[in-house]
């Protein structure tokens, strides 16, 4: 309960930026907002543990980390929206579709992992996440519908989800070598 006090603070300071209410209403209802977000994701996941301390020290690595994630996740939006101008716009529509089925690349299968996984494929255009199996391993998969099949392959598919699994377990305050 104590992290979910602590970070709901600078989820009250993200809620004053994008309000625009920089006053201490808009900092009090940011943090109620922030602490029942946090309080649904603890309940409905498995994430955070109870027995998880709090590590200061990685709360800066862990906002820029966040910082950087928009970033690249805004970049994807705009790259894709473009390219996918491009093909819905002439008459002839070069569309390739396919699905391609990738790991989530989790050693945990958190489902907060998976479901932010999925949500920075789907909230790209030109492709999304339709479904999630679990291989003979017990590795979650995630079955990615793509606009063009050949323009994103397994390899690309695998090499974004690396990055950005690496970003999201920086961003909830995992390193990857944690897991290995």
């Amino acid at each position: 309960m104590l992290a979910t006090l602590i970070i709901s603070v600078p989820m009250a300071i993200l809620w004053m930026i994008f309000s625009g209410q920089f006053s201490l209403e808009g900092l009090i209802v940011g943090y109620i907002f922030g602490f029942a977000v946090l309080f649904v994701i603890r309940i409905n996941t498995s994430y955070p543990q109870e027995d998880e301390p709090i590590q200061l020290a990685r709360i800066p690595s862990q906002i820029l980390a966040l910082v950087w994630y928009i970033i690249r996740l805004s970049l994807d939006v705009i790259v894709s929206g473009i390219d996918v101008g491009k093909r819905v716009i002439p008459r002839e529509m070069p569309i390739n579709t396919g699905v391609h089925k990738i790991s989530t690349q989790d050693k945990t299968n958190n489902s907060l992992v998976s479901a932010l996984s999925a949500h920075s494929i789907t909230i790209t255009p030109g492709e999304m996440v339709i479904d999630y199996e679990e291989d003979e391993n017990g590795q979650t998969m995630m079955l990615v519908h793509c606009l063009d099949k050949e323009q994103s392959n397994i390899n690309k598919l695998n090499t974004d989800q690396t990055k950005r699994l690496k970003l999201i377990r920086q961003i909830l305050g995992h390193d990857i070598a944690e897991e290995k």
